[in-house]
C-alpha cells in the first residue's frame, strides 16, 4: 500500500513512479527487464497485463527516461517531393504498369505525406486487427465536388476524418483535415496528387469483393484466392525501404540507405514541406494533430 497504491493490478501512476525510481540506478535499456518481472508477477497473480505501448502515461514516462539518460534515438530522414517522384518513376521503369499493391501503397503514402500522418493512421498492425472505430475507413474520406467514380480531375478536395491517433487514444475527439489536389503545369492531376491516387483505388473496378463506408480505406490484394486485406505496418514500411533502395546515392554506383528512413519519414517530410511553405504555426500544428510543442522539432529539418 506504499504511496496509497495496491500492488495489483498495477496502476499506471505506480508503474511510472517505479520506472522513474529504477532509472536512478540502472541503464534505460534495463528498464524493460524490470517491467518483464512486474508483468510476470501480475499474470501469476491472475491479473491481466496491458503492454506499456498501450498505456500512454507509462509509455511517455518510459520514453522520457530513455531520452533523459542518454538513450536518444536518431530521427529518421524526411521524405521529400523529389523522392516521391523517384519512387513512382522507378516503379514504372521496372514494371511498365502500376501494380495493384503499389497503387494502394502509393495512395497511403501520399495521404500520409500531405496530411503529416503517422503510419498508424493509414495502416494496421496486422491484417486481422482492423478496427472500424480506430482505423481509417472509406467513409472517413469524403470527396467534394464529385464522386470516386467521376472522371479524373473532377474531385475538388477530400475531407478526411480521423477518430483515433497517438494523441487521441480514447477517441474523445474527431480530427478533420482537408486533402487538396496537386496539379501539373497543365492543370491536370500531377503524379503526386493524393486525391487522384485515392480516386484510382476507390474505383469499383479496382476493388474485389463487397465494400462500404466501414471498409478499410487502404486494402491490398492477396494471392491464393484469399480476400483482400488492410495494408499493414510491415507492408507499408517494406515497400518504402524497397523504393529508397532504388534511388541513386550521391556517389556514382551507390544507392540511398533504406535504414535512414521509416514509416515516420512521411510525417517528417510533410512537416518539413509545410514549414517551407507557411509561417502559420497554428495551421501546421492543427494539420499534423500535435497537442504539444513537439511539432517545432520538425522545424530543424526545414
Amino acid at each position: 500500500m506504499a504511496f496509497g497504491h495496491v500492488p495489483f493490478p498495477v496502476a499506471d501512476v505506480a508503474l511510472a513512479m517505479y520506472l522513474t525510481f529504477m532509472s536512478l540506478t540502472c541503464k534505460p535499456q534495463s528498464l524493460r527487464v524490470y517491467l518483464s518481472g512486474i508483468r510476470d508477477a501480475s499474470l501469476d497473480a491472475g491479473f491481466a497485463w496491458l503492454p506499456i505501448g498501450g498505456r500512454h502515461f507509462v509509455w511517455r514516462t518510459y520514453q522520457g527516461l530513455k531520452n533523459k539518460n542518454g538513450a536518444l534515438s536518431k530521427p529518421k530522414l524526411p521524405i521529400t517531393l523529389e523522392l516521391l517522384r523517384a519512387f513512382v518513376q522507378n516503379h514504372l521503369r521496372m514494371v511498365q504498369v502500376v501494380s495493384g499493391f503499389f497503387s494502394v501503397w502509393w495512395a497511403a503514402a501520399l495521404v500520409a505525406f500531405f496530411l503529416m500522418l503517422r503510419k498508424d493512421n493509414v495502416t494496421v498492425k496486422k491484417a486481422e486487427s482492423f478496427n472500424g472505430d480506430h482505423n481509417v475507413c472509406r467513409g472517413d474520406m469524403q470527396p467534394i465536388g464529385g464522386t470516386w467514380s467521376d472522371p479524373r480531375g473532377t474531385i475538388q478536395r477530400v475531407v478526411v476524418t480521423l477518430r483515433h491517433s497517438k494523441t487521441n487514444q480514447d477517441g474523445s475527439r474527431v480530427h478533420t483535415v482537408v486533402l487538396h489536389p496537386v496539379l501539373s503545369a497543365q492543370g491536370t492531376p500531377d503524379i503526386l496528387c493524393p486525391v487522384e491516387a485515392l480516386r484510382v483505388i476507390f474505383q469499383p473496378s479496382f476493388s474485389s469483393g463487397r465494400v462500404d463506408a466501414m471498409s478499410p480505406a487502404f486494402v491490398v490484394p492477396r494471392g491464393g484466392g484469399k480476400p483482400a486485406a488492410p495494408l499493414t505496418h510491415a507492408q507499408f514500411v517494406r515497400q518504402l525501404k524497397a523504393c529508397i533502395a532504388m534511388v541513386p546515392g550521391e556517389l556514382p554506383g551507390t544507392f540511398m540507405d533504406p535504414a535512414e528512413y521509416s514509416g515516420h519519414s512521411f510525417r517528417r517530410g510533410g512537416a518539413t514541406l509545410a514549414f517551407s511553405l507557411t509561417s502559420d504555426h497554428c495551421l501546421i500544428k492543427y494539420q499534423g494533430d500535435w497537442v504539444s510543442m513537439a511539432y517545432l522539432g520538425y522545424r530543424q529539418l526545414e
